[in-house]
Parts: C-alpha cells; structure tokens; sequence
C-alpha cells in the first residue's frame, strides 16, 4: 500500500500550535505507538520530504548550528499528538 504524504505546510502548523510546544518548547515524538521520545528547549524546526521520506530538523536552545538534529519521521506515529504516520 502506498503512503500518503502529509502536507509540510499542515503538519508544521499543528505542531506550532500544539500546547507542549507553545507552552513549554518540547517535541514528543512516538515512535510506533511504543517508544515515546521527547526533546527540550527547541529553537526552530522544519519539516522535509527526501524522496518519500519525512525528516525533522530541529536546533536547541544554545546551540550555534543552524540544525544539530535530525530524526527520520518514517516509523514514527505522531508528534505532539499530531499524526504524521498513521499506519505506524
């Protein structure tokens, strides 16, 4: 079965309007509705396709680099409790 993509423009906007991120700067990230993950002190993100596959690059706080991590969105569920893979 082939995925669908999410929208880039959607999915950023529910994560910037999400109340963990508004209120306290964090992504949860789930990984196939079993690995819960959380990252602190975000700065900035952005959502990218490479080819069929959805990334996450984010800056800390405190950081000098433009992005210092990326995560690769292809086995996780949802962010903040928005959903970015619905068949994970």
């Amino acid at each position: 079965m082939a995925r669908t993509k999410q929208s880039i423009i959607n999915v950023t906007n529910d994560l910037l309007a999400s109340p963990i991120y508004v209120e306290s700067g964090k992504l949860v990230i789930i990984y196939n509705n079993t690995k819960r993950t959380i990252f602190s002190d975000i700065d900035f993100f952005e959502l990218v396709y490479n080819g069929e596959d959805l990334y996450l690059n984010f800056s800390t706080i405190g950081t000098e680099e433009t992005y210092n991590k990326r995560i690769d969105l292809s086995t996780v569920n949802n962010i903040n409790g928005i959903l970015i893979n619905p068949f994970n």
